[in-house]
């Protein structure tokens, strides 16, 4: 993964994102959305994203292998199940043809 190595993991990068998306909520005052509105649609996206970044986690968990994605040669088991049935991350060189096979069924991202 040389050029795009992973150096912040997926989890502080959407704090911080949301973080940044709340701040230019603030300097965007001149957009009228009722605020019951707002807090509705922040809720669930970020109940959404939440459910999915728990059920990834807790996929990679019961397959007995690493979630850190700086940490991928610590893989153990190439996880095709829950959220990873729709989405997967490049990691070939580990798991080699069984990951092919899964890599030309799935897409890369959602």
């Amino acid at each position: 993964m040389t050029g795009l190595q992973l150096k912040v993991p997926p989890d502080v990068v959407w704090v911080v994102v949301a973080t940044f998306m709340w701040l230019a909520s603030r300097l965007a005052l001149g957009i009228a959305v009722e605020t019951p509105i707002r807090i509705a649609l922040a809720g669930s996206l970020v109940v959404s994203a939440g459910g999915l970044i728990i059920a990834a986690r807790v996929t990679l968990a019961r397959a007995h292998t690493t979630w850190h994605p700086t940490r991928s040669d610590r893989a153990t088991y190439l996880v095709t199940a829950g959220p990873f049935r729709h989405s997967r991350n490049p990691l070939s060189a580990i798991f080699g043809h069984e990951y092919d096979v899964y890599a030309s069924r799935v897409r890369r991202w959602l």
